[in-house]
């Protein structure tokens, strides 16, 4: 990313516990299970998937307003 500022971070949102070392908004975005589902239900994700009971997902609206910038 220093060396091709134009490039953006995509951080993915999960339902997985927060590990130690974890920076919420910087590691992932986690949303309860309850939220995420809803997240879903309006189309606000390009691809998630239910991997060893939690959600994982990458969420639209970040790259939509970095693609504008």
């Amino acid at each position: 990313l220093k060396k091709y500022p134009s490039f953006f971070f995509s951080i993915s949102c999960t339902t997985r516990d927060i590990r130690p070392g974890d920076v919420p908004g910087k590691s992932y975005h986690f949303p309860s299970r309850e939220e995420f589902q809803k997240q879903i239900d309006r189309g606000e994700f390009y691809e998630w998937a239910l991997v060893h009971g939690n959600y994982y997902g990458t969420p639209k609206t970040p790259i939509l307003d970095a693609l504008e910038r």
